[in-house]
């Protein structure tokens, strides 16, 4: 068996997903496609999954407080999954540009997570004094300034422009699956 996974990333318009995907699976003996499969939620867990590994391993260990920016597919996936690798974690704040798709996603969340769950009207908050931030938008502006970002922070992009530039000039570290893949 062999796959090859197909992503699609834009702006969300109605009903349709800022990110779809489609995975086309082969019998590698004959080349013959067996399936071709509708692959959103799988890219979902799938990125949020690396962000787990990444955070569970590179985040500091007694991280209390996640902030989310952004509510969508992706945003949605983190909120789910990194409580997961965080044992200490005390507070979940999220941030959309639309206020009620973050609190829509705030009351959503199951997951057995104990601590507070909050959305939040701007991104600032949910960013300012957190141990771990992930940005999951379709931003074409940055949306998270150096000042909010309290040193030792691990912080995930997940979109594609969401800080700024200073911001990742601060970093110690940055690292990235795929250099080429902004291009």
């Amino acid at each position: 068996m062999a796959g090859m996974k197909w992503v699609r990333v834009g702006k969300a318009a109605g009903s349709v997903p800022a990110i779809t995907s489609l995975m086309l699976l082969v019998d590698h003996r004959h080349g013959d496609p067996i399936a071709i499969i509708d692959a959103t939620w799988l890219n979902g867990v799938r990125t949020a999954a690396v962000t787990a590994v990444a955070v569970r391993e590179l985040a500091v260990p007694d991280a209390k407080v996640l902030g989310i920016i952004g509510a969508g597919a992706q945003g949605r996936m983190h909120l789910q999954y990194l409580p997961s690798v965080l044992p200490h974690l005390q507070e979940i704040r999220i941030y959309s540009r639309r206020y009620e798709k973050a609190r829509t996603a705030a009351g959503e969340f199951g997951g057995g997570f104990r601590g507070r769950i909050v959305a939040v009207h701007d991104a600032e908050t949910a960013v300012r004094d957190t141990d771990v931030v992930v940005s999951a938008t379709t931003a074409d502006t940055p949306v998270i300034q150096q000042e909010w970002l309290k040193e030792g922070v691990f912080y995930a992009q997940i979109g594609g422009h969401e800080c700024t530039f200073e911001a990742a000039y601060a970093f110690d570290k940055i690292l990235v699956d795929d250099w080429r893949s902004s291009d």
